[in-house]
């Protein structure tokens, strides 16, 4: 198998970067986001928007990678 070493080091920077975030969280350098917990069902709209605003982070994630 053949490896790409010109995309590769045409990624080298983003990888870089990538990987110095995913030590930080890691080693939880950066705060965590707060988990919301419901008490009651009427609360449901709150966690929804923490898994919403989740999802959006690790999608952001994805594309930079």
């Amino acid at each position: 198998m053949v490896v790409p070493w010109k995309q590769i080091l045409a990624f080298t920077p983003q990888i870089l970067d990538l990987s110095r975030e995913l030590l930080e969280r890691a080693r939880g350098t950066k705060p965590a986001a707060k988990l919301v917990r419901a008490t009651d069902p009427e609360d449901v709209a709150a966690r929804v928007t923490a898994l919403e605003e989740n999802e959006r982070r690790q999608a952001e994630l994805v594309e930079r990678m």
